[in-house]
């Protein structure tokens, strides 16, 4: 290949020269002429086959390179619709993470902030039993009003771990759902990329090709058309499972900050009901109180009148006393051994005696007897007025703190 055509010398006519005596005969002359035409005729046969053979290879190559052609044409158009897929669902994502990082940061800041408003309200309940223990010593009892301030302090404490651990899971998530943003943009930036190059590539014709020296390498090191989507997907995956930790910790915040208002709100209202039953009870106690105090001091007034009216009367029989007693010594004192006897006038003047300073002893003693309840109902009185100011001071700490719990609570 490719074919010769070989004639033999032997068969071509000698040239012995024009002086050559020999002639050829008519039907030898004839036959070298024939020979001679039978070989050329056969070069044009050989000369047409290589031209054939020429055109059928020129046809086979220029198939082969149409169909390898087609072949990367349609590789190339896969590849970039595939491409492209892989691309619109990665900003899809990204664009999806965006917004649950910027919501989330936004949950954040406002749990942030009833943090920081349920720890105002925690100090707050902390400073209203503390007001409470200034209370006078008698009034310091462990009442509904205290245990109801206690179990207030106890739904704020739980409800500020409760925001805290939901806190530190939003910084978590965020943190997570920046890692997966950084994957994606990458990801999304190497298909941008190469979806560029495959673009340009498709695109580039014979006349602005220039590869010299290229030779195509082997496939050692390159990634498969399997692992390239699936690492795409994996990232896409892990994104989404970011974003739906992210949105049901977001339902959980909602869940527990409602949870968390409904027993705070739970627990002022008992404190606000055991705070004005208490207010009540003290205030019908000082009532009674004042009331008592009013009586005894009107029971004392009493008394005292009593007890100058029988120091009137036992003032009264002193002169009276004193005639009997002195009639009674100045008829005996005096009197003749023989005179001296018990007659009806000794007789009349003892008894007279007698009766006057039995009465006066009675008197005196009624005295003593008032003097002494005077002084237990003053010193009743004096409790019941020490009872009152306690009573006083105490109502007036609840009614700071009702005050302070209707206008001041933190919410």
């Amino acid at each position: 290949y490719p074919p010769q055509l070989i004639i033999d010398p032997s068969n071509l006519p000698k040239n012995r020269g024009i002086m050559s005596a020999h002639h050829y005969t008519t039907s030898s002359w004839k036959a070298k002429t024939v020979d001679t035409l039978t070989a050329a005729a056969q070069s044009h046969e050989v000369s047409d086959s290589l031209k054939n053979m020429s055109l059928d290879l020129k046809d086979t190559t220029s198939a082969n390179q149409d169909s390898a052609l087609n072949t990367v044409h349609a590789a190339f158009d896969s590849k970039i619709a595939k491409t492209e897929e892989l691309k619109s669902l990665l900003e899809d994502t990204l664009a999806a993470t965006n917004k649950e990082i910027a919501t989330l940061e936004q949950k954040l800041a406002e749990l942030e902030t009833l943090k920081k408003l349920k720890e105002s309200a925690y100090h707050w309940n902390a400073s209203m039993k503390e007001l409470r223990n200034t209370r006078p010593q008698r009034e310091r009892t462990n009442d509904k009003t205290q245990y109801s301030l206690d179990q207030q302090g106890v739904c704020l404490n739980n409800t500020i771990l409760s925001l805290t651990k939901l806190i530190n899971g939003a910084l978590t998530d965020i943190q997570k759902l920046n890692k997966n943003k950084q994957r994606l943009e990458k990801d999304l930036a190497e298909k941008t990329h190469a979806l560029g190059l495959d673009s340009d590539s498709v695109g580039t014709t014979q006349d602005g090709a220039h590869a010299p020296h290229f030779a195509p390498g082997g496939t050692v090191g390159l990634t498969t058309t399997g692992t390239w989507i699936k690492v795409t997907e994996e990232n896409v995956a892990d994104a989404n499972r970011s974003i739906d930790n992210s949105k049901r910790l977001r339902d959980l915040s909602d869940q527990t900050a409602a949870e968390c208002l409904a027993n705070e709100n739970s627990a002022k209202k008992t404190v606000i009901q055991e705070l004005t039953t208490n207010l009540n009870n003290t205030k019908d106690l000082m009532n009674r109180l004042e009331d008592k105090i009013a009586e005894n001091e009107a029971t004392i007034k009493k008394d005292m009148d009593a007890s100058d009216e029988l120091n009137d009367a036992l003032q009264a029989k002193y002169p009276a006393l004193d005639l009997a007693k002195h009639r009674f010594t100045n008829r005996t004192g005096e009197r003749p051994g023989k005179e001296l006897m018990g007659d009806a006038v000794h007789q009349a003047l003892r008894n007279e005696f007698s009766t006057l300073d039995a009465a006066a002893q009675a008197l005196l003693d009624n005295i003593k007897r008032i003097a002494s309840d005077v002084a237990h109902l003053k010193e009743t009185q004096a409790a019941l007025i020490a009872d009152l100011d306690d009573k006083k001071a105490h109502h007036a700490i609840d009614s700071q703190v009702m005050d302070s719990t209707n206008n001041a609570y933190p919410a």
